[in-house]
C-alpha cells in the first residue's frame, strides 16, 4: 500500500512516457494537476531497506528519477529518491531543517539488531521537528521495537497482519470496547485496509475507519 501512495495517481499518468510507449510523441501542455499527484508528498524520499533489488522499489526509483529531469515537462516535480541499507542510515543530527520535506520508510527491518532499531528511534519521535516523517512496515506489529510503535501517529493493518488476539492486543490500550471492535477490525482487513489514527480521542469516529475516509462503525453498511 506505501508504493500505491508514493505513485499515487500521478504514475499510471506519466508511465506511457516514462516506459517509451509514447516516445516521440508530443508532450501536452497544460497544468502539472492534469498529470495527478503523489498521494504522500516529499522532497526526499529514503528507503531504508536490507533487501534492495524489489521491484517495487525500482519501480518508485524510477518514477521519482523521471519526473525530476525535465524541468519543462509538465509532470515536473524536484523530487529525489535513495535507497539505502540499514547500516547506511546516518544519524538524525546529520538532518538539517532547510525548509525541504523528507520521507524515510523503513521496509521490514524489525529482525535487525537492536543498534539499527535504537538508530531509528529519533526519527519517530523527534523527526517532524526537522522535517522528517517516517514509515516503518513489519509483517507484524509487536515485532516493531516499542520505543517506535509508541510513536507512531498512525497504525495500518492490512490482510495477515496478524492473528484476532494479535489485533485485540494492539486495541487494548486505546479502546475500552476493544474486543468487538478487534472482530472487525479482523473480518475488514480480509477486504480493505485499516487505519488508526492515534491522535484522535477514542470516541471519535475516525479514529478507526478503513480506505482512509470511512468510519469503522459504518462497515455493516458497505
Amino acid at each position: 500500500m506505501v508504493v500505491c501512495l508514493l505513485l499515487g495517481s500521478k504514475y499510471p499518468k506519466v508511465y506511457p512516457w516514462m516506459s517509451g510507449e509514447k516516445r516521440g510523441h508530443k508532450i501536452p501542455k497544460g497544468e502539472s494537476k492534469n498529470f495527478g499527484e503523489r498521494y504522500i508528498p516529499c522532497d526526499d524520499l529514503i528507503v531504508v531497506a536490507q533487501y534492495q533489488d524489489e521491484e517495487l522499489w525500482e519501480t518508485v526509483q524510477c518514477f521519482y528519477e523521471f519526473i525530476a529531469m525535465d524541468k519543462q515537462a509538465p509532470w515536473y516535480e524536484n523530487v529525489r529518491f535513495k535507497l539505502i541499507a540499514p547500516e547506511e542510515l546516518p544519524d538524525i543530527s546529520s538532518f538539517k531543517r532547510t525548509g525541504q520535506s523528507t520521507l524515510i520508510v523503513f521496509d521490514d527491518l524489525a529482525s535487525e539488531p537492536l543498534a539499527t532499531q535504537l538508530k531509528i528511534v529519533p526519527f519517530f519521535r523527534s523527526g517532524r521537528h526537522e522535517g522528517i516523517s517516517s514509515i516503518y512496515i513489519a509483517q507484524r506489529f509487536y515485532e516493531i521495537h516499542q520505543n517506535i510503535h509508541e510513536n507512531f501517529t498512525y497504525i495500518s493493518l492490512h490482510r495477515g497482519c496478524g492473528t484476532l488476539d494479535s489485533i485485540k492486543r494492539i486495541l487494548k490500550n486505546m479502546y475500552d470496547d476493544y474486543e468487538p471492535l478487534a472482530k472487525k477490525v479482523y473480518d475488514v482487513i480480509k477486504k480493505y485496509f485499516v487505519v488508526i489514527d492515534i491522535r484522535r480521542p477514542s470516541d471519535d469516529p475516525l479514529s478507526i475507519r478503513f480506505r482512509w475516509d470511512k468510519p469503522l462503525k459504518d462497515w455493516q453498511n458497505v
